[in-house]
């Protein structure tokens, strides 16, 4: 893809760095390319599956935290029964 050479210049030697006459000739499709694949596969994705398993997370919590309530609602009408049943119940002693 690269090649270096060197060349005598009028101030010192130096390399000079070519790019291949096939590269070249279509280095525009391969920046263009390699462009689109960091927009997409290293910035947006990252981005839409953060999102995608936040949101996941979201109602994961509001799940648990419904199926909570339903379950201290149970525990209050239980602890209100038993307490009413032993309101009722005769004490034998």
């Amino acid at each position: 893809m690269w090649r270096a050479r060197y060349v005598e210049v009028d101030d010192g030697a130096g390399c000079l760095l070519k790019r291949h006459p096939a590269f070249q000739r279509f280095s525009h499709i391969f920046f263009n390319a390699y462009y689109w694949f960091r927009v997409i596969f290293v910035m947006s994705l990252p981005c839409v599956v953060l999102i995608v398993v936040n949101t996941l997370l979201i109602g994961a919590i509001r799940t648990a935290n419904a199926r909570r309530q339903q379950l201290l609602q149970r525990t209050q009408r239980a602890v209100a029964v038993a307490a009413e049943n032993d309101r009722t119940r005769p004490c034998y002693k």
